[in-house]
Parts: C-alpha cells; structure tokens; sequence
C-alpha cells in the first residue's frame, strides 16, 4: 500500500495532467497544493540550506551569519529528518482528503466537458466513414467526388483526435470515481453505446487496426460511439462460447453416416432481439 505522500504526489501529477488535458481545477485545490509544496520546502533543515549556501559564489562572514545561527538551534533542538518526516505525514493525512474533496466539486463537470468533446470528435469520424471508403486505393479516390476525396484524406487526422478525445474521457471518468477505466469492458461501456450492437463483432472491432482503427470497427458492429452516463455504467460482458453442434445423417444405402459440424453463435439472435426493441423503442 502506498504510504500518504505517494499519494499525494501521484494525485498532484494526476491533476496536472487532466490540467493540461483541459480540465477545470478549483482555486482551493491550488491553494492546498501550494501549501503542501510549502510544507515539503519547510523540511529542508537549516543545517542542509547552510550547506547549500557554503557551496555558492564568494561569502563572508556575514553571509553565514543568520543561516548559521539557524543550524545551530535546529542541531540543538534535535529536529532530525525522521521527526520532520513524521511531521509532514501526520498533516498530508488531513490534506489528502481535502485535496480529493476540492476536486471532487469539478469531477463530474470535467468528465461531461471532455465527454462532449469525444462525441463530437466521434461524430466528425463517424460522419467522414460515411462519406468513403477508408481502403479505396488513390485511383478510386481521385474518381470520387470532391466530398468522399475530403473525407477520404481526413480519416488519419479524425481517428487521431478520436484517440485523444477517448483517453482523456477515460482520465476524467477515473478521477471522477470509475475504477479501472483502462479495461477493456470498462472502456467499451465508457465510450460507445451497444444497444443492438452485436457483443462478439463489439470486441472484435476494439482490438481492429487499419485506417479508423477500433472506432471503424465499432461502428460496423452496430455501436455508436457515444460516451456514457457514468450513474448507469456497468462494464461490457464477454460474448458467451461459440457452440458446437454435431450432426450425424444415414446415408441413402442405410449403411454409411455423414457427420457434419457446425458452430452456432448465441450472440446473433441477442443482437436480432435487441435490435428489435431497439426499433420498437
């Protein structure tokens, strides 16, 4: 278990980065950060600053003068690192939280700006596939019209801003509470909508290359990319076992069999029926 002040410096290099991924950081949580830093700093003895202060350009007597008397009342008073240490812990363990309560105000708001922002990224993706196909060679393309020539050269710079767009709702989702937005089940309810969708094509389509990449893929299998709610998020089940299924057949001279074997997977009438009330809906 990570002691408190990996805690918190884990969760300061967190929250600089959804900073720089654009999310919104409360003023307090600054100020808690910035007395934290000032808390870290005050554990550098005087005994360390003066020999800091010995190392740099041409002193005098003078300019040991202060920092010197400091030394000698820190050595005197027995401040040693360890009591420092135990210091600052025992006041990160009430800072921690009040880190975590100050950004709890933004977390939610934060995962729906960047959630917006991914389905409006998708949705430029999802309408330039529409347009083209991403695997027409060159040739095909210059006899396309002016739209599916446009489309067809965007599709490199839209999947990349849809990469993007994911991963910082999957940073946002985790800061606001969603644990484990880095598995797969997690990450496919997190960023796409499946209703009608058929599950086993689903997670062939996030593990899909080429050009549009997974989010190609997911939109062939019938899901849309839409990030979630997070109040109803539940992660993406596995497809059930493809079946096997025997078949043993008389041949017409009554004496020899034919066995054949085919695979039925029970993922396609799912998909049917959920298709159904889809369209019923």
């Amino acid at each position: 278990m990570s002691d408190i002040r990996t805690l918190i410096t884990d969760h300061i290099r967190t929250i600089a980065e959804a900073k720089r991924l654009g999310a919104t950081i409360p003023a307090d949580h600054d100020r808690l950060v910035g007395n934290w830093n000032a808390l870290v700093a005050h554990e550098l003895r005087a005994v360390d600053k003066l020999s800091h202060i010995a190392t740099q350009g041409d002193l005098t007597k003078d300019d040991f003068d202060a920092p010197y008397r400091e030394a000698l009342v820190d050595y005197n008073a027995n401040l040693d690192s360890r009591a420092q240490y135990g210091v600052t812990n025992t006041v990160a363990t009430h800072l921690y939280p009040a880190m975590l309560e100050a950004y709890g105000t933004v977390a939610v708001a934060n995962y729906q700006d960047a959630a917006k922002a991914y389905n409006e990224a998708a949705g430029r993706l999802a309408d330039a596939l529409n347009k083209c196909d991403p695997d027409a060679d060159t040739a095909e393309v210059l006899a396309q019209s002016k739209a599916a020539q446009s489309a067809w050269l965007s599709i490199d710079m839209l999947t990349s801003e849809v990469d993007q767009a994911a991963r910082a709702v999957q940073f946002m989702a985790r800061l606001a509470g969603v644990e484990n937005t880095d598995d797969d089940a997690t990450a496919i309810s997190l960023l796409t909508d499946t209703t009608g969708a058929h599950r086993r094509r689903v997670w062939d389509g996030w593990a899909a290359t080429g050009r549009g990449g997974k989010w190609r893929a997911l939109i062939d299998a019938g899901a849309k990319l839409k990030a979630s709610d997070l109040a109803t998020l539940t992660p993406y089940a596995l497809p059930e076992p493809m079946q096997v299924e025997h078949v043993t057949t008389l041949s017409a001279n009554k004496v020899t069999t034919t066995r054949t074997t085919s695979y039925v997977d029970p993922e396609d009438e799912k998909a049917r029926a959920s298709a159904k009330a889809a369209a019923r809906a």
